[in-house]
């Protein structure tokens, strides 16, 4: 369950039929129920885990095959570049697929919209741009406030990860 009390069990239960919900009516949801908040047991989880790179701002992303290269602007000006075969990317607060320059404005433009400023998404989080996926506060608006938590990843984990594996069982079909 999230939160205190038993009126957020719904939140956290059926993430999958909140998008069923009109549009305007999931949105109010997402404004009012639960605002932002870190959780302090989350930093031990992470840090030696993972790499981390803070400081950097995404300036440029392109794709090559099955490759996502990242172009990254330092504090101090300097430019670096990386490839990898996955990208998940935190944009913050305020989700506007416009304001995600660095995807190609041609991408931004062809993305399906909810209330027009997020993704419009299909049951796996894929958006209308195949093979694009968004996950976490940028799902909100259709999978319900639990996105912008912990306890909504496993949910999203489990739809993406399906999805991608189904992707790559039809391509090797092929």
């Amino acid at each position: 369950m999230l939160g205190p009390g038993w009126s957020l069990l719904a939140f956290s239960r059926m993430a999958g039929r909140f998008r069923h919900l009109p549009p305007r009516m999931r949105l109010q949801l997402v404004a009012t129920v639960l605002g932002p908040s870190g959780a302090w047991w989350l930093r031990e989880r992470i840090e030696g885990c993972l790499p981390i790179s803070i400081g950097r701002r995404l300036e440029h992303a392109t794709t090559d095959g099955n490759e996502v290269t990242l172009t990254f602007a330092t504090a101090n000006g300097d430019h670096r570049t990386a490839t990898f075969d996955h990208v998940v990317a935190a944009t913050g607060y305020r989700v506007d697929i416009d304001a995600l320059g660095f995807l190609d404005p041609s991408l931004r433009r062809d993305i399906a919209r909810t209330e027009s400023t997020w993704p419009a998404l299909g049951r796996s989080f894929e958006s209308s741009a195949q093979g694009l996926y968004f996950t976490g506060q940028a799902a909100a608006a259709t999978f319900g406030p639990v996105m912008r938590f912990v306890c909504g990843t496993g949910f999203a984990a489990r739809r993406v990860g399906a999805a991608i594996a189904d992707g790559r069982r039809a391509a090797c079909m092929r």
